[in-house]
């Protein structure tokens, strides 16, 4: 019950956080095909680094954050992502997207 309680806390502050950004993004549309990809370690990255890696919007995004603090409250603060495969645990996210995100994570 303890850890429950931190992790809905942890999940409605990301999202709160990642609201105003979200909001502006719709308003002004994304273009992702002028972006520079660099690579990014999902365990720290903003929302903004995450919506410029391929088949990741606004959504995914969103899930990625909401995954990672979540992993954070209840294992003590240990890595949600410790390979790429980690990502399938997020909704949205299956291999065929890991496979097309890989060559632009940074793990570790």
């Amino acid at each position: 019950m303890h850890n429950s309680k931190y992790l809905i806390i942890g999940t409605l502050l990301a999202l709160l956080s990642i609201v105003g950004v979200n909001m502006q993004t719709y308003r002004t549309g994304l273009d992702k095909s002028c972006m520079t990809l660099q690579t990014i370690n999902p365990n720290s990255a903003s929302f903004a680094s995450l919506i410029r890696l391929p088949n990741v919007g606004t959504t995914t995004a969103q899930s990625i954050i909401a995954y990672r603090i979540a992993h954070q409250q209840i294992y003590n603060g240990t890595n949600a992502f410790n390979t790429a495969n980690d990502l399938e645990n997020v909704k949205r996210i299956g291999p065929k997207t890991v496979l097309q995100l890989q060559q632009y994570l940074k793990l570790k």
